[in-house]
């Protein structure tokens, strides 16, 4: 099938497929659409960057731990 644009879904010929398969369904514009995924990755990109510092804190605490108790143990 290859890569499409965002824009292949404004050309007439995608709207009348979409519109012989599903009468009632309405086609979002390049914009909408790009929009939408834009949002999607900026929300997940900050959850990750939580996660890893959740994540980085532990490790932290992990080694301040470790260390700590086996410096004590010398």
């Amino acid at each position: 099938m290859g890569n499409h644009s965002f824009n292949s879904i404004q050309s007439e010929d995608f709207r009348n497929l979409i519109n012989f398969l599903h009468k009632d369904a309405s086609v979002p514009s390049a914009n909408t659409i790009k929009k939408e995924i834009m949002n999607a990755f900026d929300n997940n990109t900050k959850k990750i960057r939580q996660i890893l510092q959740v994540n980085k804190l532990l490790y932290l605490l992990y080694i301040k731990f470790t260390f700590t108790n086996y410096f004590n143990f010398i």
